[in-house]
């Protein structure tokens, strides 16, 4: 009874060394999701300053069409005087392209902060299954601690009625 009383303390302080690790475990797990959750929401604003900057863009662009398109207006009209005005119709021409392909840039920039953005909540589920696991797995070994408990609990009684048992029967028997 003492060897099992032995081994079945072992087993519980084997057991609660388990949780204790799975404690562990699980405080990283939601050490983890903090950092996810923070990475996602740098990702975010990230994001919202690229879809900011992209709106300037596509404002500039637009802004830069308009001068090209009034550019032209004025080529058509000075066409006749020469030159001089095909070369600013066409430099404001480039100018356009240019914001043009600025914004295609940005607008491209803004979609890979979004893809970004996309893996960011990606590993945050990740991390938040882990932490679900981790607490799956804690509460398995709470109860084989409690299992183990009420196990040893039994264990030292039925030692105690052993002994009681033991004194007895080593007590002579009186003969009156």
């Amino acid at each position: 009874a003492r060897h099992e009383l032995r081994t079945l303390r072992d087993e519980r302080d084997a057991d609660r060394q388990r949780a204790a690790d799975l404690t562990g475990e699980r405080d990283a797990a939601r050490a983890d999701a903090r950092r996810a959750t923070a990475a996602a929401a740098e990702a975010v604003a990230r994001a919202q300053r690229a879809v900011e900057e992209a709106d300037r863009a596509r404002t500039e662009a637009e802004a830069a069409t308009r001068r090209a398109e009034q550019a032209d207006a004025a080529a058509e009209a000075a066409r006749r005087d020469g030159d001089l005005a095909r070369d600013a119709a066409r430099a404001a021409r480039e100018e356009a392209a240019a914001a043009a392909a600025r914004a295609r840039e940005e607008a491209a920039a803004r979609q890979a902060l979004a893809a970004d953005l996309a893996e960011e909540r990606r590993a945050g589920a990740a991390v938040a299954a882990r932490l679900a696991e981790s607490e799956v797995r804690l509460r398995a070994a709470e109860a084989d601690r409690d299992a183990a408990a009420r196990r040893a609990t039994q264990l030292a009684d039925q030692v105690s009625d052993l002994a009681a048992a033991l004194a007895r029967l080593s007590t002579p028997a009186r003969t009156d």
